[in-house]
């Protein structure tokens, strides 16, 4: 079993590695995302409490600071991680007023990891995505079986960012990395909305029930089962 999983992790390598040509980034993400799962199935049986070193930058600005403390709280209260002030730790958390909303997936730089809260931020949700995908989370329509759920029409996408919503990466990592058993969930915090990166022709993601079509893209809070999953990876009930 042991030969069958690495196997698979070399496999997963070498399809990334071609991508490296394609998109940087996303390959640094999914290497780091491997990382993650990797040191998640070592650690699985100790009973730590998984805790994540972080370093906020003055510069943030209060209304902008409420919200990171806020959703921070949040993951404390519904799951086991815990955050902590930086101190020496290799890797850690570096919250920033950068240009936009964004995080890399799982742990990808050591000497701190770019989060940047910027302007336009200023929402619980959209913290709270950002730290999820710094634990691991991808989004929710990049799920191996979203195609049962939602169509994603490319010809409403943005030139240069259909690569955002392309299925075949993450079905290599969605063997990695399972959805534990969760079903797919509209509400998701991690959800695009219908009209993400739209070229203007109209919705790039059609959910395959209509009456969800208005619900993608919350982003109020984490939903139950993004808290079931969270708690599930991270074996919670288990420490």
């Amino acid at each position: 079993e042991g030969n069958s999983v690495i196997q698979f992790l070399n496999f997963c390598m070498s399809l990334f590695n071609v991508l490296l040509k394609f998109s940087p980034r996303l390959t640094m993400e999914i290497k780091g995302h491997i990382f993650l799962m990797v040191n998640l199935a070592v650690s699985s049986a100790l009973p730590f409490i998984p805790t994540v070193s972080i370093f906020i930058h003055a510069q943030q600005e209060i209304n902008l600071l409420q919200f990171i403390v806020r959703a921070l709280d949040t993951f404390r209260v519904k799951s086991c991680i815990d955050f902590k002030v930086w101190d020496t730790e290799e890797y850690y958390l570096n919250i920033v007023k950068l240009i936009g909303c964004w995080s890399y997936v799982g742990q990808v730089f050591a000497n701190g990891q770019n989060l940047s809260i910027g302007a336009g931020c200023e929402s619980h949700g959209v913290v709270e995505h950002e730290i999820l995908h710094a634990l691991g989370f991808y989004h929710e329509q990049s799920r191996y079986d979203r195609d049962d759920y939602v169509d994603i029409v490319f010809n409403n996408i943005k030139t240069g960012l259909t690569l955002s919503f392309l299925l075949f990466v993450f079905k290599c990592l969605n063997n990695l990395s399972s959805t534990h058993g969760t079903p797919y969930d509209y509400f998701s915090v991690m959800h695009y909305n219908k009209d993400a990166f739209t070229n203007g022709n109209g919705s790039t993601i059609i959910t395959i029930d209509p009456k969800y079509q208005d619900v993608i893209g919350q982003r109020l809070d984490m939903s139950p089962l993004d808290v079931q999953e969270l708690n599930l990876l991270y074996k919670c009930g288990k420490r």
